[in-house]
């Protein structure tokens, strides 16, 4: 058993005997919680999260209703985008999935693919590719 450090004189010496109580705690000495492992050896064994690479897509996934003129309305780049699909599927509920600027409809009941697009940035009307 070791014998206790003796009181420290100085905020140096406080600093010096915390920083030799950290070491010893997470690195020399096993805790039983993590199997016999000390905290360091706990902390690197498992992978980290990171973040995504800028190449990465990112999708964004929403559900809506296309109107009576058979398009469905989409906020993109703070402005409002009016995506084509036709009067022939009006009242058909959609899952929109974005992906940048590529958008692809489907129908929520049966999956089919209803449109694609490519949003034009200079226009608010965005006709099916």
């Amino acid at each position: 058993m070791t014998r206790p450090a003796t009181p420290a004189d100085s905020c140096y010496d406080l600093d010096q005997q915390l920083a030799r109580f950290q070491h010893i705690y997470n690195q020399e000495r096993p805790h039983r919680a993590l199997g016999r492992k000390t905290p360091t050896e706990g902390y690197t064994s498992l992978p980290k999260a990171a973040p995504m690479a800028s190449s990465e897509r990112h999708w964004r996934v929403r559900c809506d209703k296309i109107d009576d003129v058979g398009t469905v309305s989409l906020r993109y780049e703070s402005t409002m985008r009016h995506l084509a699909i036709g009067r022939a599927h009006k009242g058909k509920h959609v899952i929109i999935l974005i992906a940048g600027t590529e958008v692809m409809l489907a129908d929520t009941l049966t999956g089919e693919l209803l449109a694609e697009h490519t949003i034009d940035a200079s226009k608010s009307y965005q006709p099916k590719k």
